[in-house]
């Protein structure tokens, strides 16, 4: 039985991979061939004008790799999920074809124990990408985020941080936030009470994360029942960390964090259950584990259909066993999804209920607030319209 279990178990894990290999090689032709200006554009860049036609094929195909490398990673689950049945379709219609399935059965073999080696090929895969998800794929993460024109770029650029809450009932702003160095410049946050009434407002011409509070540079607080008065300020203890600013701001980014990175997060979060970005953390932990299962279960709901006593018409089989897997594989990444986009709609609608609190005091007499408020795009009752980085 080994022997025919290695058999079974090569041809699967053979012809998945093959099936991997067509849809992975589909989808990035597919985006070169759209965007094939853009990785030209990106390799003269690199390469120089000047540079020949072969340096310019050379650094485009780098490109290619460099921009779809993490993105396959990212979209490993799907891919693998898809390659799975299909590989075993095809090795069941390989058996079948050569009556290989008949051999077996007659020497006294159930159908229940030449399913065993398909199962720990699939097994063996689901455990190949949850380890991906959770060793390869996290330190890429900020490369995600990355367009055609950023390819051949390690560095995630800064961007603007309108208002953020975080757990403590603070709201944080700042002109630029940097994720490389976790730095917010021109800082300004809000403190508030349970009504949502502005306490103090604290400002800073930077502030640098220091793994587990804000460290402020020139940080001035200003009272709402002392105004004009200013009180230096050195650190701020916040679980809105440069990790949570980054998953919040940057798409793609939370989805792509390890599940220790997940729940170092939740930790820094304390006991906030009620924070928009804690949901969408937990929604994302366990909707990962629900794709995993997901993959899993659509090939096990995909065996019957291949695995037949007698010989069939393996493509009416197919017909028949497509719906039923596809279903459980897109019903598995839908519902996964969902919940963290309804915790990130949430917390958009959070920051947009917050709005008004913005300008609750004035500029004042501090060259930081006046500096900023100047910046600010941001009016009482107005949104800012900034999309989110990409």
């Amino acid at each position: 039985m080994r022997i025919l279990d290695r058999h079974i178990a090569r041809r699967t894990a053979t012809n998945t991979a093959i099936v991997l290999t067509i849809l992975a090689a589909f989808v990035v032709s597919v985006d070169v061939f759209l965007n094939l200006e853009g990785y030209l554009r990106a390799a003269r860049h690199v390469a120089g004008q000047d540079a020949g036609p072969v340096r310019t094929a050379v650094f485009a195909a780098l490109a290619v790799i460099d921009l779809w490398g993490p993105r396959l990673l990212q979209l490993a689950p799907q891919l693998v999920g898809a390659s799975l049945i299909a590989g075993v379709g095809f090795t069941c219609a390989q058996f079948q074809r050569k009556r290989e399935f008949v051999a077996v059965l007659a020497s006294g073999v159930s159908l229940h124990r030449l399913s065993a080696p398909i199962i720990a090929v699939a097994l063996a895969a689901v455990t190949l990408v949850a380890l991906t998800q959770e060793f390869i794929l996290p330190p890429m993460a900020h490369l995600l985020s990355r367009t055609h024109g950023q390819v051949l770029q390690r560095r995630v650029n800064a961007f603007a941080v309108p208002l953020l809450p975080d757990g403590q009932r603070r709201l944080f702003y700042a002109s630029a936030f940097d994720p490389n160095d976790q730095q917010l410049r021109d800082a300004l946050i809000w403190e508030r009470d349970d009504a949502g009434r502005v306490l103090r407002r604290i400002a800073a011409s930077s502030a640098t994360w220091d793994g587990d509070a804000w460290a402020l540079e020139d940080g001035q607080a200003e009272d709402a029942e002392h105004p004009g008065v200013f009180t230096p300020v050195v650190k701020i203890r916040s679980d809105l960390s440069p990790t949570a600013i980054t998953a919040l701001r940057v798409r793609g980014y939370a989805e792509s964090l390890s599940l220790r990175s997940i729940k170092r997060a939740l930790a820094i979060a304390g006991s906030e259950r009620d924070s928009s970005f804690r949901k969408r953390l937990n929604a994302i932990g366990w909707g990962r584990l629900a794709v995993l299962e997901g993959m899993l279960l659509a090939t096990v709901v995909a065996l019957p259909f291949f695995l037949q006593r007698e010989p069939a018409n393996m493509v009416q089989q197919s017909m028949k066993a497509a719906p039923l897997a596809v279903g459980v594989l897109v019903t598995s990444a839908v519902g996964s999804a969902w919940p963290a986009r309804i915790a990130h709609l949430d917390w958009r609608l959070h920051r947009a209920h917050d709005c008004a609190a913005r300008c609750a005091l004035g500029a004042g007499e501090h060259p930081h607030l006046e500096r900023t408020a100047k910046r600010d795009p941001l009016t009482v009752g107005q949104v800012s319209d900034q999309p989110v980085a990409r």
